[in-house]
Formats: structure tokens, C-alpha cells, sequence
């Protein structure tokens, strides 16, 4: 049966997902050549950079030998990340969505059932996962999106509510211990994009994981002459200093804590050592001695004048200028943004299960949401350079548009909506500008058609691009 067109709204026909995959694609097709409308057209400005990143290569890295029937890897991988950014709170909301238009994103006739999307997350293994988070980062650094040598470091704890007894760790918001998985982030400073993360449990020493972590972020960088690693003062450990300095090419910036003998170090130089660094502080370059770190680390210390407090920044970088080296630890809050971001609106904190491999192959799927959200607000650009997802979904993301399939083109038509001149702009000679990027335009999940554009104003009637 196909769907039919309802007074308000599209009510789609129950189809059976258990089909061969070319039935699966027949029934889209024929529903897309009639169209239907969604309120989530803006997802699909999406599809660019899809079809840039190659997420239909990472869903077989993930998958690599599933040999399914109707629901095909690449869509399932395709409906994880269009219901993160549509603002599906889990994989159980799936059931309550009737919108087409997110199972069309993915492309499906209709949405499959939450059980079977969490059978495709099971099945999912840790050497695959790993696979594919190293690939889809150096993805992104191919994209542009890891351009810069400065990485913020840093630990998030997601707490479990559920019956199992997990150990306990640090909550930094509660300011309490709670049962709770925890993964440690790198962040491209300047993008703010994710770029790698590990999952944990939390009675397992995140200063100790971190050379390893380190090692891993080279392989996704590669061999720059050098990278700087930027973590606050809950991985402050002297041996860790100690064998960072060991790494070739690899500086780090951190905040020293107060340690009696490090505030006895501070208090010791004097005051006509400091030079004003702006209104009400000042500012000195020296050195400090740490506990089983064999060599004195270069300190900036700032001196808030009004207080007297004495703020250290450390690190073993002995040619970056002192104001570049606190500008650098004080960008590092933006991965406590990224957090922020990915918990309100993203629900990183909704954990889809116990099972360790579960939990980061859902994170590693919500971080490629937001990369790809990421990417297009920097390519946008103006006011939503600037946006949340949460903003970004109500000025962009929940726009109403009508979806056809005319030969080989599927059509997404938007009706007016206010501030579509700059996405009017941006997505104008689509096709050519993906050509010369040497990215085919040729969509897989859409049976090879091309994605076209169209704008209305206020009348109605089509705009000429």
C-alpha cells in the first residue's frame, strides 16, 4: 500500500522492514514520486556534507558483516544521526515519531521499530568501533574540521540510573559521587569540533589512560612537527608531566594546583618580578619544581591585584609567548561547551544501555551529529555561525518542506521562512560546487538522485536561484 494524503498531514500505510532491500527502495520511490511533506526539511541541507564525510563507508566499518534484510546499515547509521539533531531524546522516541520525513532522510518508507535499531547497536564490536572513530576523524581533518594544532582535553561523567551496580565517580556539577560511565574528549580548540573519545568506568584512572589517548590523537593528526594538549588541573600529576615530556612533538598547557609546595614557589618571587598584564592583573614567567617531574616546568603566573591570588598556568612550551599560552588555556572552557551542547539538546547524558561498547558507539554517533551540524554553521556562516543545535533546530532544522522525486532529482521545496536569504546563497549551484570538490552528487540511499533545492517567499511562488 502507499501513503495517502491526509488533510493535514501525511498518514503513511504499515509496511513490512523484513523485505529485500530493492522493495525496501521501491516502496520510497513510490512514495517520494507522489511527495510528502515534513517538518524537518532543514535536515536535509545536511546531505552535502554527508555525501563529503562518506557515511555510507563508515556504517560497513561499523557493521562490516551484517548481511541484512529491508534496513540496510548505512540507513540505520543515517537515522541515528538525523534523530540526534532532530531532537529525539533516545532510540525509544522513534515509536512516537510520525513525521515521514526522518525515515525519508534516511532512506526508508518509514521508520523502523526501536528494537531493531538497538539489534544493530548490539551487534556493533569494539575493533570495528574503533576503526571507525580514527577514520571519521581523520575524515574530518581531510574536511578541514581538526585544522589547528591545539587540543582541548577533558573527562565527562554521564550518570546511570539504572539497577546495576556500577562504581561510583566524581559528578563536578553535583559536586558528589554518582554511579556513572566516563569518557574522556579531545577537542579541536579553534573548530570546537570532537575529534576522538574513550568510554570508561569511572574507578579507572583517567591520568593514566591519557598517554594512550595521546598516542591516539597522533595517529589522527599525524605527523605535524608539533601538537599542544590543553587539560584543566584534575589530571595535575607530575609523573604524567614527566612522561608527556618524553612524547616527541607534544607540549602541554594545565593549570597547577595549590599544592603547599607550589604556593610556596609562588609566594616567593617577589612582587617587582611582575609586569601588568591588563587592568588589575599582572603577570610573571618563571619556572616551578613539581614532584616526580625531573625538570622545572615554565610557569606563567597571573597575580589578580585587588585579591593577591596567584594563578599558575604550566607547561613545557619555551617559545610561545606568555599571553598566546593563557589565551590558549582559557579557550580551553570551549569543550565544557561542547558538553553543554551535546547534553541539552543532543541528550549525550541518555545512556542507550550498560553495555560499555553500546554506550561509545552511541556517543561516537552523536559526536558525528554534531560534527556534521558543526560543519554546516561554520559553512553558513552570519548569525548561525553562532548557533546551538537547539537554536540551529528552531531556525533552521524544523522548517517545513515539501519532498518529491522527479527523474533523478529529489526535490526538497521549503516554504518561506525567515532568514532563508543566506541558506538561499549557500546551497546555490549545488551540484557544480560538489563536482569541483571532487564529491559525487549522486545519492546511494536515494537510488543515485541528485538533491535540489527550491525556496518559496512569501507568496508562495518559487524563487529564481
Amino acid at each position: 500500500m502507499l501513503p495517502i494524503e491526509g488533510k493535514n498531514k501525511l498518514v503513511v500505510s504499515k509496511i513490512s522492514l523484513a523485505l529485500p532491500p530493492e522493495k525496501v527502495r521501491k516502496t520510497l520511490q513510490d512514495l517520494l514520486k507522489i511527495g510528502c511533506e515534513t517538518r524537518f526539511g532543514g535536515l536535509f541541507l545536511l546531505i552535502p556534507f554527508i555525501l563529503q564525510a562518506r557515511i555510507e563507508h563508515f556504517s560497513t566499518m561499523l557493521w562490516p558483516v551484517i548481511k541484512q534484510k529491508g534496513v540496510q546499515p548505512v540507513q540505520v547509521l543515517l537515522l541515528l544521526i538525523y534523530s540526534v539533531l532532530g531532537g529525539l531524546k533516545s532510540i525509544n522516541k522513534l515509536s512516537c515519531c510520525q513525521d515521514v520525513g526522518l525515515a525519508v532522510l534516511a532512506g526508508l518508507p518509514k521508520l523502523p521499530s526501536p528494537a531493531s535499531v538497538h539489534q544493530f547497536l548490539n551487534r556493533i564490536k569494539p575493533g570495528p568501533l574503533l576503526k571507525t572513530k580514527l577514520s571519521f576523524a581523520r575524515a574530518l581533518r581531510r574536511m578541514g574540521m581538526i585544522p589547528s594544532r591545539i587540543i582541548n582535553i577533558d573527562m565527562h561523567v554521564i550518570e546511570y540510573f539504572g539497577k546495576e551496580q556500577l562504581p561510583k565517580g566524581h559528578h563536578g556539577t553535583k559536586n558528589k559521587p554518582v554511579r556513572c560511565w566516563c569518557s574522556l574528549n579531545a577537542q579541536d580548540q579553534e573548530t570546537m569540533n570532537p575529534i576522538y573519545h574513550e568510554v570508561f568506568l569511572s574507578h579507572l584512572n583517567p591520568i593514566e589512560l591519557l598517554p594512550g589517548f595521546i598516542k591516539k590523537i597522533r595517529e589522527i593528526i599525524g605527523q605535524v612537527a608539533y601538537f599542544t594538549i590543553v587539560f584543566d588541573r584534575g589530571f595535575f600529576k607530575g609523573a604524567l608531566f614527566q612522561e608527556l615530556q618524553s612524547m616527541q612533538r607534544v607540549r602541554f598547557i594545565t593549570l597547577a594546583k595549590g599544592y603547599k609546595k607550589i604556593i610556596e614557589q609562588l609566594e616567593a618571587i617577589p612582587a617587582t618580578h611582575f609586569k601588568e598584564l591588563c587592568s588589575g592583573k599582572a603577570v610573571v614567567d618563571t619556572f616551578l619544581h613539581i614532584t616526580d617531574c625531573d625538570s622545572p616546568l615554565r610557569t606563567i603566573v597571573i597575580k589578580l591585584l585587588d585579591t593577591g591570588k596567584l594563578i599558575g598556568i604550566l607547561t613545557n612550551d619555551q617559545k610561545t609567548p606568555d599571553s598566546e599560552l593563557i589565551l590558549r588555556y582559557a579557550r580551553r572552557w570551549r569543550i565544557e561547551n561542547l558538553f553543554k551542547d551535546t547534553s541539552s539538546f543532543l541528550h549525550l547524558d541518555q545512556l542507550p544501555g550498560i553495555d560499555q561498547v553500546k554506550i561509545d558507539a552511541f556517543l561516537t554517533i552523536k559526536f558525528i551529529a554534531y560534527s556534521l551540524f558543526n560543519q554546516l554553521r561554520n559553512q553558513l556562516g552570519g548569525r548561525y555561525r553562532s548557533m546551538t543545535p537547539e537554536s540551529m533546530f528552531d531556525n533552521l532544522f524544523n522548517k517545513k518542506a515539501h519532498i518529491q522525486l522527479i527523474g533523478d532529482r529529489l526535490i526538497v521545496r521549503f516554504s518561506y521562512f525567515k532568514g532563508q536569504e543566506i541558506i538561499i546563497e549557500r546551497f546555490r549551484n549545488l551540484e557544480q560546487k560538489l563536482v569541483k570538490n571532487k564529491i559525487d552528487p549522486k545519492i546511494p540511499w536515494f537510488s543515485g538522485a541528485k538533491i535540489q533545492f527550491l525556496f518559496e517567499d512569501k507568496t508562495g511562488n518559487t524563487i529564481r536561484s
